[in-house]
């Protein structure tokens, strides 16, 4: 360990190590004064975190995510004085411009009835979203926004004025005026493309968090898991049977992947780490949409699983005189999870006990991870112990192990790194069983006599 640490100190050193020239050059000076200048804030690059693929640790490696534009076809077109409160009244107007601009824009090999339907799909999804989260002109990636081709008019009663904006030759301007004439199918399915809007910001926000990607089609990948439980709650009705049916793999693309795709990955990230948001998903009878929000960070999420799986084996613990206190893991957990993503810089500093103290959002969790990772052995233990209770629960009732928390990503790894420990863990459960068959022999456990109380 002593060389370990001696190599580790190295690394640090050398990456600390500003680059130097061989000749020493003075700073230019003109008209007496050094000649300098500010760095710029870059969004999405000045915030990602260094490491080394040369002699870091793997455990350090987050991937550095390019977010692809979606092709032209698929942009969001705006509405000139559009705003939240009225947006809903606008989706005859957004499914008018998406089918236009995507006419105009014809992605290669696709008919006429497949852009009606990802137009009408895209339209009423981003008013929904317009609508239910607040979304500004800045709020979508400029480059995947079109052109505005309206503009509307809210007058203090009756119908909206819509003008056209774009500078449109006759048969252009008759294109997209043409009357829309949406079938009592296509109605319905506006009806369920809304309620499916409401869902798509948050939960690509997590799966960027937790993936990188905004959906994918695969159904191993926790991105498709997370709109598979919308679609289980939503996609009911027959027109949406019927459209799956037919075109299931198009339209889960058009909905989950390119309707939300050209907002803010920032936003989406914000709105998917939002308690607020989950709960007014919830209100909005989308539980569906809940299960997995609010989204935390891989250190969180593992620090979590730690104390989950600790506490239970604690409450068994207990009961022979010892036990297994997680308090300092989860009360610097909560607390970082309690900081809202947006918030880079601390003020005041965020003191998290033992002398630990953060300036910083990513301070923070990296001390939550070194906490996790100094108390490993622990929850390997712990986890050991665990695995060895379900494991003879299921001989004894004959019926396959059926645990979420058993087949948790960290723990398994937990396992594999900290096998010792993990091994220390199953005998203490084989000595706890040993003494439970010792106290049943010789009649020391008492079975309870109860009667509920009216």
């Amino acid at each position: 360990m002593a060389n370990a640490g001696a190599d580790d100190a190295g690394i640090q050193a050398l990456r600390n190590t500003p680059w130097a020239d061989p000749v020493v050059r003075p700073p230019l000076i003109v008209d007496g004064q050094p000649v300098t200048f500010q760095s710029v804030d870059m969004p999405g690059v000045t915030d990602l975190q260094s490491y080394s693929l040369r002699n870091g640790d793997v455990e350090d490696v987050q991937p550095y995510l390019v977010s692809s534009s979606i092709p032209v076809a698929y942009h969001w077109v705006p509405i000139n004085g559009i705003t939240p409160n009225v947006a809903l009244r606008c989706v005859d107007a957004m499914i008018r411009c998406h089918l236009y601009w995507m006419r105009a824009n014809r992605p290669t090999n696709m008919d006429d009835k497949h852009i009606r339907t990802a137009a009408i799909a895209l339209g009423a999804m981003r008013a929904v979203m317009i609508a239910n989260y607040d979304l500004e002109r800045g709020s979508i990636v400029a480059t995947e926004m079109a052109d505005p081709l309206l503009s509307v008019t809210v007058p203090q009663e009756g119908a909206l004025t819509y003008n056209i904006i774009a500078p449109l030759d006759e048969a252009q301007r008759t294109a997209l005026m043409a009357p829309l004439n949406l079938s009592d199918t296509e109605m319905s399915l506006v009806r369920l493309y809304l309620r499916c809007g409401q869902c798509v910001p948050p939960l690509q926000g997590l799966n960027l968090i937790n993936d990188g990607h905004h959906y994918l089609s695969d159904k191993t990948k926790s991105s498709y898991k997370a709109f598979k439980a919308v679609e289980l709650q939503l996609w009911l009705t027959p027109a949406m049977k019927e459209l799956v049916a037919e075109d299931g793999d198009f339209i889960r693309d058009i909905m989950w992947h390119k309707s939300g795709h050209p907002i803010s990955a920032h936003l989406k990230e914000e709105l998917a780490s939002s308690s607020t948001v989950r709960e007014n998903l919830h209100a909005a009878k989308l539980g569906s949409a809940v299960a997995r929000l609010p989204a935390t960070e891989t250190e969180i999420r593992c620090a979590e699983t730690y104390v989950k799986v600790c506490n239970v084996v604690n409450a068994i613990w207990a009961t022979l005189g010892g036990g297994i206190n997680t308090d300092v893991l989860r009360l610097r957990y909560e607390a970082v999870r309690a900081i809202p993503r947006s918030m880079k810089q601390l003020v005041p500093p965020l003191d998290l006990g033992m002398g630990e103290v953060a300036n910083t959002r990513t301070e923070a969790l990296e001390i939550v991870k070194a906490t996790a990772a100094r108390n490993a052995d622990y929850a390997a233990m712990a986890y050991g112990f665990y695995c060895g209770t379900i494991e003879s629960n299921a001989s004894e009732t004959g019926e396959q192990p059926r645990d979420s928390l058993r087949g948790a990503h960290s723990l398994t790894k937990l396992k594999s790194n900290n096998v010792a420990s993990y091994t220390q863990g199953i005998d203490l459960h084989r000595a706890y069983r040993a003494f439970q068959a010792k106290a049943r022999s010789e009649g020391k456990i008492v079975i309870p006599k109860v009667v509920f109380e009216s």
